[in-house]
């Protein structure tokens, strides 16, 4: 096997796991901060909104009629 060609392998491979990599952190969720019982119930506790940089949710814009 050729050095170019062992090199390209070896630098085709690492980009492959950086990008696994990133994939996974991008996938990965929040973790719950509360029990079930704690945001159920007639007295919730709810929590406070935090800025991401990738939304779990998409929510669509408020429109009029």
């Amino acid at each position: 096997m050729s050095t170019t060609l062992r090199n390209k392998l070896i630098a085709a491979f690492v980009v492959l796991v950086v990008l696994a990599a990133v994939a996974w952190w991008l996938m990965r969720g929040n973790a719950a901060e509360h029990t079930l019982a704690a945001v159920s119930g007639t007295d919730p506790i709810i929590a406070e909104a935090e800025e991401e940089s990738f939304p779990t949710v998409g929510l669509a814009k408020a429109t009029g009629w």
